[in-house]
């Protein structure tokens, strides 16, 4: 017969997992990735996180601020410090991504000046019901196709933040 073990007595926050590889080096980089990508698959691609990592720290941090919001204050100043850099981490991703859209919407505009396909993506994106359906566009230059093709993925992802925040 084995001996019973004594139950663990959990008395520090450390020691209930290890630790997060979230730190302020990587925080950095995420964020000079952030100003330049379009996706978020492009940035933890690049800083070599992955995907599910990447969203694992999205839900964690946002589960922090809740928690936040609702007066819980951290256990330790180790907890503390995670907490920060989590924060610090979903407002990176908060912020940075409408600049991105800004900037690639106007991208589509100054396309859409020289060529009507795009003059025609852009209005059938933006005001569908004005304008019908999007049609499948035929294009000569491959920059466009990559453009059109971010600016559907970024719209999609658009409309549906604004259903969740519904």
């Amino acid at each position: 017969m084995k001996p019973r073990r004594k139950p663990k007595i959990e008395t520090d926050y450390r020691k209930l997992g290890r630790k997060t590889k979230l730190n302020k080096t990587l925080l950095r980089a995420i964020k000079l990735k952030m100003r330049k990508a379009i996706f978020e698959k492009y940035v933890y691609g690049a800083v070599g996180i992955p995907k599910a990592t990447w969203y694992y720290w999205k839900q964690k941090a946002g589960t922090i601020r809740e928690d936040i919001e609702k007066g819980a204050k951290p256990k330790s100043d180790y907890q503390k410090k995670e907490w920060a850099i989590f924060l610090d981490f979903l407002a990176t991703t908060e912020t940075t991504r409408p600049k991105v859209i800004a900037d690639l919407i106007y991208q589509g505009q100054q396309s859409a000046k020289t060529n009507p396909q795009m003059l025609r993506f852009m209005l059938q994106t933006l005001a569908k019901d004005e304008f019908g359906e999007i049609d499948t566009l035929n294009l000569k230059h491959s920059g466009l196709e990559t453009l059109i093709g971010r600016m559907r993925e970024a719209h999609a992802e658009y409309k549906k933040e604004m259903e969740d925040k519904e």
